[in-house]
């Protein structure tokens, strides 16, 4: 282990400690209590649990990132999964990088997905019930994928700079940008255009159908996903 961040393989063994217990039985109640009045309080708590700590990183672990998303009771994503704000990087995209050269991949290449289920209203009861983990380096299956995801993406990206409107959710294959901002809202500027571009800030999401499939793979012992 690194001095701030936990290896993937370091996160793989407490994930044992962690499946199938529910929150009540690993965390005070304190923190069950932030958790019910915060929509990021489930994450935060499986990132505490899993050792990874706060911080502006790009990624959770030494190799690799960390992603939950809210599941039903069989780990099945029941919402598309939060990946990357885009912020100020979108005048970076304008330049047309490679999927390789971006933050967007550098974040998503190695990826441990923990399903958590969390539909009762006490915390208490809530638990992570299914992980899988997505390869995206160069060379996997999934690369190639979400290379072609991010491709479509930008061309729809651009087409919208450039004819301007309201903006609405951006959806490739695997892959979408839609609004990630919750009231006071903040717009997205370019310093490259010189203009506000939205009034709300913009990230990157796995689509649902996407993890949905993962998880499924996964589950029929498939190899197309694994690190």
């Amino acid at each position: 282990m690194s001095a701030d961040r936990p290896t993937f393989e370091e996160m793989r063994r407490r994930l044992s400690d962690v499946t199938g217990v529910p929150f009540g039985e690993l965390l005070p109640r304190e923190t069950l209590e932030g958790m019910r009045l915060n929509k990021g309080g489930a994450g935060a708590a499986v990132e505490a649990l899993l050792g990874v700590k706060a911080g502006t990183r790009l990624t959770d672990f030494v190799d690799g990132e960390l992603k939950t998303y809210r599941a039903d009771r069989d780990g099945l994503p029941k919402e598309s999964v939060a990946v990357l704000q885009l912020g100020p990087d979108i005048d970076r995209y304008m330049e047309l990088p490679q999927f390789v050269e971006t933050p967007l991949y550098r974040k998503i290449r190695r990826t441990a997905l923990l399903g958590v289920y969390r539909d009762t209203v006490d915390p208490a009861e809530w638990q992570v019930v299914f992980t899988t983990e997505l390869n995206a380096t160069p060379g996997a299956y999934w690369h190639e994928q979400l290379e072609r995801s991010y491709i479509d993406l930008l061309r729809q990206l651009l087409n919208w700079l450039h004819f301007g409107g309201d903006f609405h959710t951006i959806n490739a294959e695997h892959l979408q940008i839609r609004v990630r901002d919750s009231r006071p809202y903040t717009p997205l500027f370019s310093a490259r255009l010189g203009r506000r571009l939205c009034d709300k800030k913009l990230g990157f999401y796995f689509r649902r159908d996407f993890v949905r499939g993962l998880v499924e793979e996964n589950l029929a012992g498939g190899e197309r996903s694994q690190m």
